[in-house]
């Protein structure tokens, strides 16, 4: 599951810079680069409450193995000659979306893995591996687009989700679905997903709580969106987008060694006060965005 991840990871990373660019190349537009980039972030959020149910409704394995294939088959559409930009976004839009459903899926996979006992640890874990893997795929864009172009960076990226779907498949062992497990579940009511989740955040107050700091850790992502025309605008390599972008998670890898050593309870604490300095990127951007231009950022 580690090594799938970290590959995949990696080729997302040389996606995501070459969408920007060739979005950004083919429009001109900045208003059209970061809201590709928006909505890349917000079909994960859409697209889980539908598709998470089939990570419980399918064998996980299939699930997990199925997701790679189907975003490989995704971004093979966006290197087709002459694609316009709204089929480039739609597909990268679908990809993101497609990520909430293997990622249901794989926590799925790595408790019936790990255990209860270590779950919390290889999830932590897993986390870093998946920063690590952004970072290296972030790297290897700056690398890689500067010098054989996006649409390459994209065949790599389909690459990796074929070596993912591959280690999968034959690295895990099949699982039954979650359904078939439980004997009650064929007479439980079936109840929309919407629904629940809908009632969820009307009946509890702290899902309410963490629904909201989600969307403002959110926000923090705007800078990241912009990052494509702003570097246009500062005459920068098209490698310097990446290495943006790599800031993020150098962040998240550093706070993610530290939280991992911190009491469960101390953690609780920290939720509020993190998601709120996350947004301290994004003020600083939108009050002083003359100070990045003129230091080259």
């Amino acid at each position: 599951m580690w090594r799938a991840e970290a590959t995949s990871v990696i080729g997302n990373q040389l996606a995501k810079v070459a969408i920007a660019l060739l979005v950004l190349d083919r429009t001109g537009s900045a208003a059209w680069s970061g809201a590709t980039y928006g909505l890349m972030l917000l079909a994960p959020l859409l697209a889980g409450v539908v598709l998470t149910p089939l990570a419980d409704r399918l064998p996980r394995r299939e699930v997990l193995v199925a997701s790679c294939v189907v975003q490989a088959g995704l971004v093979g559409v966006m290197t087709l000659p002459g694609v316009s930009v709204i089929v480039l976004a739609g597909a990268a839009v679908s990809v993101a979306g497609v990520q909430a459903l293997y990622a249901a899926a794989r926590a799925a996979v790595a408790l019936d893995v790990l255990g209860a006992e270590h779950h919390k640890s290889g999830r932590t874990r897993l986390m870093v591996v998946r920063e690590w893997g952004q970072l290296l795929g972030l790297a290897t864009a700056a690398a890689v687009i500067g010098t054989i172009g996006p649409i390459a960076a994209l065949l790599l990226d389909i690459a990796s989700f074929l070596i993912a779907a591959a280690l999968l498949w034959w690295g895990l062992r099949p699982r039954p679905s979650a359904r078939t497990i439980s004997a009650g579940a064929a007479a439980r009511p079936k109840t929309s997903s919407v629904r629940m989740f809908a009632r969820v955040l009307r009946q509890d107050r702290q899902a309410r709580l963490m629904a909201i700091l989600i969307v403002l850790i959110g926000f923090a992502a705007v800078p990241d969106g912009l990052a494509a025309p702003l570097v246009e605008q500062t005459h920068g390599p098209d490698g310097m987008v990446a290495v943006l972008l790599a800031a993020d998670c150098v962040g998240v890898i550093i706070m993610g060694h530290w939280l991992e050593r911190q009491s469960s309870d101390r953690q609780r604490r920290l939720v509020v006060p993190l998601a709120l300095l996350c947004q301290a990127p994004l003020v600083a951007f939108f009050f002083q965005p003359p100070l990045l231009v003129a230091g080259g950022c």
